[in-house]
């Protein structure tokens, strides 16, 4: 049940605080405001209730992260065949998801450049330090220096900017998973288009973002045909894997997921229907997992396989992102926080875990390297134990130490701002 309002009250970095001891207010692991009617589904006068499983299950979904780009390196051949990097789709449809349920608002967002400044304030700080600890430490004392502070490429990088040009020198910059979040913030700034009237247009967008993602493997394929070779392929599997544009699909796809469970969440489930559902919901992801190269290489050979530059593209996207309908039937399944596995995931263990998940993600390629660098590579458990132990307590830390207070000093500033400015 949500507490009286009486007990709620905003904070200074954006979040509500409720004064009966629950934690600061998160749903899904994004800041959830304290602009009073932004809530979806709900009474205007109370703020979204809490959603702690899927605060939780983007710990799992960033150790998916973690495990795809360690198989390599600790010799987990046959994980080579799980598709772990779809897990990327996990976090679009979850971010469309959360964003659309705590923020909208049927005439469009109430403070624009609040909501940005959240949004900057949730994923500029982490990025920021882990490109200057690569420039400064990893290739600077290491004498890896690939890059030229000053090049485009680093500023492209530190603006956010390096998902939007189909180059793989670009994409891959610095830490080279923070394409994922240039796409998110690309997200952002489309949301706030897309969020007007949204329960009204939601079917329209849907069919026009899936359309933009047919649009960017065309033009994919027209360069390949146009102009063969090795780079085209490099640049049209940019377009239809990196670039936001053909990545909206899942944002978009999240956010008609907030509209429904809008419509959904006050029906009442029985707590064993709801953990069967959610068994369900979690063995058809592991199912899709496990089995997806089979399907996979079966749509692989009827398209044609690599003999066309159009199948190979529509395939290699399908690789990437094909599962992302059943990552939201797992969050709306969750979202209900009625089962045995929603129980056990609002624990505030998994609740840590999976605040620190953007740390996770963020940092486990520069430990990697260390690794990489000092340790002889070997298919042990032992090590790899190691290594991910390692990636969680420094994520936590990091995330306890420096990415939530950096948050809220951003976003006190910014109120400080507000303020005067409205007292001018």
């Amino acid at each position: 049940m949500t507490p009286p309002r009486a007990q709620w009250s905003g904070l200074a970095d954006g979040r509500v605080a409720y004064s009966g001891g629950v934690p600061a207010c998160w749903a899904g692991g994004e800041p959830v405001v304290s602009d009073r009617g932004q809530g979806v589904g709900m009474d205007h006068a109370q703020p979204p209730r809490r959603l702690l499983p899927l605060t939780s299950l983007r710990f799992f979904a960033a150790m998916l992260i973690v495990i795809h780009h360690a198989a390599c390196f600790f010799g987990f051949k046959p994980l080579w065949k799980c598709p772990l990097d779809q897990a990327v789709s996990f976090f679009f449809v979850l971010s469309g998801f959360v964003i659309t349920y705590v923020y909208y608002r049927p005439d469009g967002l109430k403070d624009v450049k609040k909501f940005l400044m959240a949004r900057f304030a949730r994923l500029y700080p982490t990025h920021f330090l882990c490109n200057v600890f690569l420039l400064v430490v990893v290739w600077g004392v290491f004498s890896l220096r690939r890059y030229d502070p000053l090049s485009p490429v680093v500023f492209l990088n530190f603006i956010f900017a390096h998902a939007l040009f189909p180059l793989k020198a670009l994409n891959f910059s610095l830490n080279g998973q923070s394409w994922a979040i240039s796409a998110e913030m690309c997200f952002y700034l489309a949301f706030i288009v897309l969020v007007v009237n949204f329960h009204k247009r939601w079917p329209v967008t849907l069919a026009l973002s899936a359309a933009l993602t047919g649009v960017m493997i065309w033009l994919g394929w027209r360069y390949c045909v146009m102009s063969p070779g090795p780079l085209s392929r490099e640049i049209a599997w940019s377009l239809g894997y990196i670039n936001p544009a053909a990545r909206l699909l899942e944002f978009v796809f999240g956010m008609s997921l907030a509209l429904a469970w809008r419509r959904l969440q006050g029906v009442k489930l029985n707590f064993w229907l709801a953990t069967i559902a959610e068994l369900c919901a979690v063995i058809a992801v592991v199912t899709a997992f496990v089995y997806f190269y089979d399907v996979f290489w079966v749509l692989k050979k009827a398209l044609g396989g690599q003999e066309s530059y159009l199948h190979g593209l529509l395939t290699r996207w399908f690789r990437h992102s094909g599962i992302f309908p059943l990552f939201g039937l797992a969050i709306l399944v969750f979202a209900f926080q009625a089962g045995a596995l929603s129980k056990l995931l609002s624990h505030k263990v998994f609740l840590t875990l999976g605040e620190a998940s953007y740390s996770i993600f963020m940092y486990h390629v520069i430990i990697r390297f260390f690794f990489e660098k000092h340790i002889t590579p070997t298919n042990g458990m032992a090590l790899f134990y190691a290594y991910a132990l390692l990636v969680v307590a420094i994520s936590v830390f990091m995330t306890k130490k420096f990415e939530e207070p950096m948050r809220a000093r951003i976003m006190r500033w910014h109120a400080k701002r507000a303020a005067a400015r409205a007292a001018a």
